[in-house]
């Protein structure tokens, strides 16, 4: 192990004893190591890319010096893995506290606290409305004011109705991306007036493999109270789904009283269906509505979705899915991800379909084009 590594795993070290008793004060000097770890670790990324091209295929005369020099390269790669992983180790849930009720400048966001877990950070926080949405390129989000009003709709079906200020909410945010810099960035803003919460961690988008393969659901018996409204009441329940599934399962899906697929733990659901018009007759996508979470991405794919095929806001019966052509669950961090099996049923061919991975190519266009930035 090189000296850089050996620093940082000493770093690391003193950073997960230093988790269980930090306190708000000490969370300057955690930050000044997590950036630490990431400068060390981008400087262990120059080496191996120096390393790679000085002695790539072509550039010297010797078979014998590029035999040594892709030796050398492995080293780096294993020494850029390992820092990676340490890094990892430090990073955390920071939660920032913003009190709307009076002038919401920057020095009026103040520090929270850390948690190892956004389910524990909802723990320690009071009940109230909370939305979910993630940075693209580092610093630039998706349909922030939309994650907004949806805090409004929510604390006000919660029976706490309040304003608040987007333009708070931006800075907020962008005070949250400054202070942990980290590469991508998963946020949860929890609403409970006049406090708003914002709290951040690293963000890693699920892996290609999942997107070429589809994911398996399997039916919970589960439900919201309030399903338009996004309550942090519903985390812990959704938390002990979640462990209850058997290994392999991505996602729970709802079922409701009546039989209809819902929505998932924390996704919504749509199928791929025949038209009841006529068999030649183009697909139809349904998806439910009266009885789940409108989420900001399902809108999105609604709105890209009516330009390739029929929508209908028609939940499809569990007893249906045998005729389903194709299966998709969508969320903040997962965007479109194809569903090739629930519960013992096979979806399809058991294959992400062509009209689930064209809606997926338009959702992507579209946050090229939207997605806006904070900093």
């Amino acid at each position: 192990m090189s000296k850089a590594a050996r620093r940082l795993r000493c770093c690391a070290r003193w950073a997960l004893l230093a988790k269980a008793h930090i306190s708000n004060a000490g969370v300057a000097e955690l930050m000044k190591v997590s950036h630490q770890i990431k400068r060390v670790s981008a400087s262990l990324r120059v080496v191996n890319a120096q390393r790679t091209s000085a002695h790539s295929p072509g550039s010297g005369p010797a078979t014998t010096t590029h035999a040594v020099s892709m030796a050398s390269a492995t080293n780096a790669q294993r020494e850029r893995m390992d820092a990676t992983m340490l890094h990892c180790f430090v990073l955390m849930v920071t939660t920032f506290q913003l009190d709307t009720s009076g002038p919401t400048d920057d020095s009026r966001i103040v520090l929270f606290g850390t948690h190892t877990s956004l389910g524990e950070a909802s723990g320690q926080l009071p009940d109230g409305a909370y939305t979910t949405f993630r940075t693209y390129q580092g610093s630039r989000v998706l349909r922030l004011r939309q994650h907004v009003q949806r805090l409004e709709e929510s604390v006000a079906l919660l029976g706490n109705p309040a304003h608040l200020d987007e333009a708070a909410t931006r800075r907020a945010v962008a005070h949250a991306l400054r202070a942990t810099a980290y590469p991508e960035s998963r946020f949860r803003l929890t609403f409970a007036p006049p406090m708003l919460f914002v709290s951040i961690e690293p963000f890693t988008p699920y892996p290609p493999s999942l997107y070429e393969s589809g994911v398996w659901c399997v039916s919970v018996s589960l439900h919201r109270d309030n399903p338009h409204a996004k309550s942090t009441t519903f985390i812990a329940s959704a938390a002990d789904a979640y462990r209850a599934l058997p290994a392999g399962a991505h996602e729970g899906l709802m079922i409701g009283e009546d039989g209809a697929v819902l929505e998932g733990l924390s996704s919504n659901f749509f199928a791929v269906m025949p038209s009841a018009a006529a068999p030649e007759a183009p697909c139809v996508l349904r998806t439910e509505e009266a009885r789940v979470l409108a989420g900001v991405t399902r809108a999105l794919v609604l709105e890209v979705a009516r330009q390739v095929l029929p929508v209908s806001t028609e939940a499809v019966a569990y007893s249906d899915l045998p005729r389903a052509r194709e299966c998709f669950i969508t969320s903040v961090s997962r965007e479109i991800l194809p569903v090739v099996k629930v519960d013992q049923l096979t979806i399809g061919d058991g294959f992400p379909g062509p009209i689930t991975r064209a809606l997926m190519q338009r959702f992507r266009a579209l946050v090229e084009r939207e997605a806006e930035p904070l900093l």
